[in-house]
This record gives structure tokens, C-alpha cells and sequence, in this order.
């Protein structure tokens, strides 16, 4: 794994915390072409001791060798060890044949970097897949993706959001109603709690609940262990939003939505 020297970095007020930054910064490649890739930069806040800061390149093949297209959207698991990405690389893993933008996970302990956003067969996408998030512990991965493949009978023709469990190795359709129906216009933005069990999702479906009447995006929260789904933009009192609601953030428990 590529190592970038950043300098001294001196923080003070707080003592023995890890701070994990995600950056995104122009590296250049073996032919001296600008390429953005995925960066993680751990920064240690110590209480007066300047500390060594390094930039280390997580956009790579398991084996070192640099990615041939641009990486970017990261996010990473609790302990810093799991790293989540878009990359439009071809090369990151084998048999990358699809020619579109993919979704990746990178352990940082071991190096590895495996392909998220496909089939549970192992089938890729046949559109582009973005937008991931991760849980605390690394297990679950949430997307977005156009790909009609990557579960069976995908069939509504819309942006989704998928998740991907890691270690049982399958995709599931998160925007689709308990009785199995899928959202009628695009669904993204979406995060996780730290278990994996619940996910807020920015969407324009109006069949996703009952009486989704006001034409506009709302925002939801799926419930993937009893597959209940709420609207949440709205008013205590059950009024809808009369206007558009975007951008979600779901706290670590999955009780307090922003």
C-alpha cells in the first residue's frame, strides 16, 4: 500500500483519540497522468506532541498495483479498517469487464480489495453502481446503483439501493416495499446505522407506503430486520412535506434521522 509523507500534524485539546479522515487527492500515476484516488488519512490528536501524519492510497489491487481510472465517494467502518468506494477502475480486481463504475471494499489490514456491486451469483452490474456506505463493523455495505442485475427480477427500470452483506457474500433490494414490490421511481442517498439493521434512503417513489401523495422526495428509513419502512419527512402530525426533502443522515442506533 502506497505511503504519502504529509508532514507534522499538532492537534491539541484532545488526548489518545483517532481521528479518520477520508480525502480525495490528485495522485500521479506511473505515466505522470493526474488520477483521483480514494485516500485514507489517519491523524492522531495528541495533547502538545506533534505526531507523523501519512496519506495512504486504498484505491489499489490486492496486490499494490494502482487503479487505471478515478476512485472516489469513500467511506470507512467505525475502526478505520474497511474502506468503501466508487471507482471507474477496470483493474482493481479480475475479470472487471463491465465498463462502468463499481462499487469496492478495501481491508486495510490484509490489503484486500474485492468487488461489492454484484449478483449474489457474482454476476456484475450492467449499469453503474455509487454512493456506498458501510456499518461500524465492516459487514454490510449499502449503494445506489441503475443495474437491473444485480437481483432477480429487477424490473422497475430506476436507480435503487442495494446492500450487500460481506460475509454471507449476497445483494438484497433495499427500496421495495415488505411484499416484495418495487419502487416506482428512483431511490439513493442512503446510509446505515451501525448495525447494518436500519437504512435512510432519499426517495421519489410514491408507492414505497400508503398514501404517498405529495409528489415530492421523501425521506424513508427500511427496517431490514422486520422490513417495516417509514416516512419520516413529515410532520409530527402525519402532514407530508409540500416540498422536497433531501440529503438524509441516520444516527448510530437508527433512532434520530437529519
Amino acid at each position: 500500500m502506497k505511503t504519502v509523507n504529509t508532514g507534522l500534524v499538532l492537534l491539541t485539546g484532545l488526548s489518545a483519540l483517532l481521528l479518520a479522515a477520508l480525502i480525495a487527492l490528485p495522485y500521479a500515476g506511473s505515466a505522470g497522468t493526474p488520477v483521483s484516488d480514494a485516500i485514507y488519512l489517519p491523524v492522531l490528536f495528541g495533547s502538545g506532541t506533534p505526531v507523523q501524519a501519512r496519506t495512504l492510497l486504498i484505491s489499489q489491487r490486492t496486490d499494490g498495483a494502482q487503479g487505471n481510472g478515478p476512485s472516489y465517494a469513500a467511506s470507512l467502518s467505525a475502526d478505520g479498517r474497511f474502506v468503501t468506494f466508487t471507482s471507474e477502475a477496470a483493474n482493481l480486481v479480475d475479470n472487471d469487464n463491465n465498463g462502468v463504475r463499481d462499487v469496492f471494499v478495501t481491508d486495510r489490514v490484509s490489503g484486500a480489495t474485492r468487488l461489492i456491486s454484484r449478483h449474489t451469483n457474482g454476476t456484475l452490474g450492467n449499469k453503474m453502481s455509487f454512493d456506498s456506505a458501510i456499518s461500524a463493523d465492516g459487514r454490510f455495505v449499502v449503494f445506489n446503483s441503475m443495474a437491473s442485475n444485480l437481483v432477480d427480477s429487477d424490473t422497475n427500470d430506476a436507480s435503487d439501493v442495494f446492500l450487500h452483506d460481506r460475509q454471507r457474500g449476497q445483494t438484497s433490494l433495499v427500496s421495495r416495499r415488505q411484499d416484495g414490490v418495487q419502487g416506482n421511481d428512483w431511490t439513493g442517498y442512503a446510509m446505515l446505522s451501525a448495525d447494518g439493521r436500519y437504512v435512510v434512503a432519499l426517495s421519489k417513489a410514491a408507492n414505497l407506503v400508503e398514501n404517498d401523495d405529495n409528489g415530492q422526495p421523501d425521506v424513508f428509513v427500511f427496517d431490514l430486520q422486520t422490513g417495516d419502512i417509514t416516512l419520516v419527512s413529515r410532520h409530527s402530525d402525519g402532514t407530508l412535506s409540500n416540498g422536497e426533502s433531501w440529503y438524509p443522515s441516520l444516527s448510530a442506533d437508527g433512532r434520530y434521522v437529519v
